[in-house]
């Protein structure tokens, strides 16, 4: 699965929703770190999503990262100062793609790949399918 450990807009959930409307064959786990999991849930039950889970907050995220095939850091609203997801995914040898904001680029120069600047939910998910350790089919919606 792609994994995005924060639900919330500014970190880019409302993008990565649009992202796996594009990709319906790949799954997406999401946590609710910040945010209210209804919320989560809601917000991709609505877009019609059967590929995005939420789940809560969780104490132990080893698990976590070490069932994910993909890191995804698409703060495109908010600067990272410095983005943990990034190191703790690098620790897991996970591949990143993360925003050209903050700190982001700078963690992902040499590991990981940077979104354009004009971030679109076309660019994101050709980004992933480049990463893709899961087979990723496009859709055309």
């Amino acid at each position: 699965y792609v994994l995005l450990t924060n639900a919330n807009a500014e970190k880019g959930y409302d993008l990565i929703l649009k992202v796996a409307a594009l990709l319906p064959t790949v799954p997406f786990d999401v946590i609710a770190s910040q945010s209210p999991l209804a919320d989560a849930v809601h917000a991709y039950e609505a877009a019609g999503l059967t590929n995005v889970t939420a789940i809560d907050r969780v104490d132990d995220m080893d698990p976590i990262y070490s069932n994910a095939a993909i890191v995804v850091v698409p703060s495109y609203r908010f600067k990272e100062s410095f983005s943990r997801v990034c190191i703790e995914a690098q620790r897991y040898e996970k591949p990143v793609i993360g925003s050209d904001q903050g700190n982001v680029p700078y963690l992902l120069e040499h590991s990981g790949v940077v979104l354009p600047p004009a971030l679109t939910a076309p660019s994101s998910a050709g980004g992933l399918s480049r990463q893709a350790t899961i087979p990723v089919t496009m859709s055309s919606t």
